[in-house]
């Protein structure tokens, strides 16, 4: 699997490299929230920030690859 992101929209977590991603697509900001609100209520944060080592979330703007490829090749 190849993620790429970029413009992030706000570092939530720290700004370090990961060497290992887990890519999740939300519809939208509010969206995202929402699941860490109710990550919030039901005190799952403290299990997977424990379970894991430098955790951070990203947030990015959605990112058309095949649209950036094609507005970004140099004319033949």
């Amino acid at each position: 699997m190849v993620a790429a992101g970029r413009d992030s929209v706000r570092e939530l977590r720290g700004d370090a490299s990961r060497r290992c991603l887990i890519v999740v697509e939300f519809p939208g900001e509010d969206a995202f929230q929402q699941f860490l609100d109710q990550a919030e209520r039901d005190d799952i944060h403290r299990l997977r920030e424990n379970a894991t080592t430098d955790y951070i979330w990203t947030l990015y703007q959605p990112w058309d690859l095949k649209a950036w490829v094609r507005e970004n090749q140099e004319p033949k």
